[in-house]
Parts: structure tokens; C-alpha cells; sequence
């Protein structure tokens, strides 16, 4: 037998430790993503946040303190009980809301509203019905229908889902925001477009001239980027996230890695710890952890699990104690005081320190390594896909 040369064996040295050091960073990445004590604090500060009493009995507030309830947040708090198995917990949020369907959503000009007091009560200024909330609550409901394996809500989801097929400009197939308290229809939001396109079954004309929309206005070959045509700020983080999970499972992972442009380094108010995440924008003067929670569940939809895992343990080191419930935790909204998107003035007091309930759904999503939007995902035909 011919005698190997050194270099060779050298090469074979080199080889097996660089395998096995890729083989532990694996084991490491997949190790983050688990049910383990982290997630049973979040998750019994959600259940600890579902009011039992009261007009918003079966919903949760935005905040801990907070006496505002959003659609979103209640939506993104479904989708994890029905994740978690908990479906009761889930149908208390839906029968708060199909018990308004003929008083609200299909009150004239439809759609449930944005943003209520604990109350009940619309808030006056927020007396909005965004069509990106009702997209969320209707993805919630498919969800729950797909994991419970039953089909409970047909009315509900048939209103919705019409509500939205009704928004669609015929002139270019985007879908308008909703409407404002004088029932004028909302500015076209891209984000809620994505939603819109994932929410709504099947696979008709509706989708077909949404997705050109997205190709001739939203679409930036160059940059491999979803944008917000005509606005002086078109990127937005969301649109990189979500814009991978809603879609199709052949979209091009380059979506995400053109994200780096939210990514930057922040201290955090909460506990003074120095961690790094992505901002709602180029500003990058804070981190959204919510975001960031919605970019490692798209990571790991990916497969792109070493990415994932990094910001999955990045947003774990600002986990905070409740000080309200024994044995939870959660995440504020944002890591430290900055903008809003596109600089419009600043974040709330509180956005910073409060415990939050939209981070706090997506982190357990995150750690479970589920996509909120895989029950949606459908089959396009080539042709239809602006993306290739």
C-alpha cells in the first residue's frame, strides 16, 4: 500500500475538527429550540394576561398594566394557545370576537376594530379597522382549525375572509389598508398585504393580482427586497419576515439575509445587557424585539438554524421577571427609547421597560420553531412568482 503523505494527513487532521466543531455548532443551535423553562415562563405569563373577568372577558392587554387590548395581540396570543394545545384558551379570544360579528365586523364598512380599552370600548383616536389586524386574526384562525383538526368558525372566517377579498383595488390588485373613523379607506400597507395574501384560502384571481402588484410596485430584484413603493423610507423590517414565511417555500432565503440593513447593537433599559437585533428600520436606534422574534421564526423556516438560534439567544438575555405573576416572564417591546418606523416621532414610555404581549407570542413561536404561517402557504404557479 502506497504510503500516504504528511500534507495528507494533515488535511484529514483539519477536516474531522472543522466536521466536528460544525457538527456541535449544530447540536448548539438546535439545543436553543425547545419547550423548556424559559418558554413555561412565557407562556404562564400569557395565561396570568388572559383577563377572567369584565366587557374583555377572554383577552389579553398590550401591556401588563396596560387597559389597551389589540386585535393583533389577541390574535398572535391564539395562535400560541393553539400551538400549545391549550384550544380552550384560544376559543375564549374567538368568542369574544364572533360574538361582535354581526354588531362590528359586519356593521358597515366592516372589519373589527384595531384597538379597544378594556372596556370594550374602540379608542377614539384608534377608531381604525386595519385590514393587517383582521388578516392576523383570520391567519389565527386558520391555525387553530388546522392544529385542532376541526372546521369551528365557518362564519367567522367566511366574514373575514370576504371583508378582505372586498378591499382589493381592482386598478392594480393591492389591497387597501381598511378604514378610518369617517369610513374613507386606509393607505395600501405592504406588510398587511403579505398577511392579506396568506390569510385568505385557495388560490383565485384575488391572489393572482396581488402577487402582480407585488411584482410590478413591491419588488426589488437588485436588493432582493420587498418595498414600500413611493415612501421615502422603503424598507421595512417585516416585509423581509414575513414576506419569506407567507409566500411559497421555494422563496429565495437571500430575503432575509438582505435584512442585515435592520441589524445593530443596543443596550437594553430593562437590565443594562448589550444585545444585538434587528430595528423596525434603517434608523437601527433600537431593537423590536417582536421583530426580531418574527425573523428567527423565518430563519428557522429557512433552515437556516445557526442565524436563528444567535437571535433567538440574544432576545433571551432581556427576558424579565413579571412582577406582577410568580414564576412568568416576558419581553419588553423595544430594548431601549428610539423612533417609531420612518422617524414619525418616538416610542411610548413604557415601550422599553413594560412587559409586551406581541414579543412575547413570538418568542414562544420562536422557540418552538413554529411558523404561524405555514398553514397558509399554498401552491403558485411559476409564472404568478415575482420573485424568480
Amino acid at each position: 500500500m502506497r504510503k500516504r503523505p504528511p500534507y495528507f494527513i494533515f488535511l484529514i487532521i483539519i477536516l474531522s475538527i472543522l466536521i466536528s466543531n460544525c457538527t456541535e455548532e449544530q447540536t448548539i443551535a438546535y439545543n436553543v429550540f425547545a419547550d423548556d423553562d424559559k418558554v413555561a415562563q412565557v407562556y404562564n405569563w400569557l395565561e396570568n394576561m388572559q383577563m377572567t373577568s369584565g366587557e374583555t372577558i377572554g383577552l389579553l392587554q398590550t401591556e401588563e398594566d396596560s387597559y389597551l387590548v389589540s386585535t393583533y395581540g389577541n390574535a398572535m396570543a391564539a395562535i400560541v394557545f393553539s400551538v400549545k394545545g391549550n384550544f380552550l384558551r384560544a376559543e375564549q379570544i374567538f368568542d369574544y370576537y364572533n360574538a361582535r360579528l354581526n354588531s362590528e365586523m359586519l356593521q358597515h364598512p366592516g372589519g373589527y376594530f384595531m384597538l379597544r380599552y378594556s372596556s370594550g370600548v374602540p379608542v377614539k383616536q384608534e377608531f381604525y379597522r386595519w385590514m393587517g389586524d383582521n388578516a392576523w386574526l383570520l391567519i389565527a384562525l386558520n391555525n387553530y382549525h388546522y392544529l385542532k383538526g376541526v372546521n369551528t368558525y365557518t362564519n367567522m372566517t367566511t366574514a373575514i375572509e370576504n371583508w378582505l377579498r372586498s378591499l382589493q383595488n381592482p386598478t392594480n390588485g393591492s389591497i387597501w389598508g381598511g378604514y378610518d373613523p369617517d369610513t374613507n379607506k386606509l393607505h395600501v400597507v405592504i406588510e398587511g398585504n403579505i398577511d392579506v395574501f396568506n390569510a385568505v384560502y385557495g388560490y383565485d384571481d384575488f391572489h393572482k393580482n396581488l402577487l402582480n402588484y407585488f411584482k410590478t410596485d413591491c419588488w426589488e430584484a437588485g436588493t432582493t427586497s420587498i418595498i414600500i413603493p413611493n415612501y421615502y423610507y422603503k424598507y421595512s423590517l417585516d416585509l423581509h419576515s414575513w414576506g419569506y414565511c407567507a409566500f411559497s417555500s421555494d422563496f429565495s432565503t437571500e430575503l432575509l439575509t438582505s435584512a442585515d440593513r435592520f441589524v445593530c447593537t443596543q443596550t437594553a433599559t430593562v437590565n443594562g445587557k448589550i444585545v444585538t437585533g434587528y430595528c423596525f428600520d434603517e434608523d437601527r436606534d433600537t431593537i423590536w424585539f417582536e421583530g426580531t422574534g418574527e425573523m428567527v421564526v423565518a430563519f428557522y423556516t429557512a433552515g437556516l438554524i445557526n442565524q436563528a438560534a444567535y437571535y433567538l439567544q440574544e432576545i433571551e438575555k432581556v427576558l424579565i421577571p413579571s412582577s406582577k405573576y410568580p414564576n412568568s416572564a416576558a419581553l419588553p417591546y423595544a430594548s431601549n427609547p428610539g423612533t417609531i418606523f420612518a422617524q414619525n416621532g418616538n416610542l411610548w414610555d413604557g415601550a422599553d421597560t413594560e412587559l409586551s404581549l406581541a414579543p412575547a407570542t413570538w418568542y414562544i413561536l420562536a422557540k418552538l420553531g413554529y411558523d404561524p404561517m405555514m398553514p397558509g402557504r399554498r401552491s403558485i404557479p411559476e409564472e404568478d412568482k415575482f420573485w424568480k
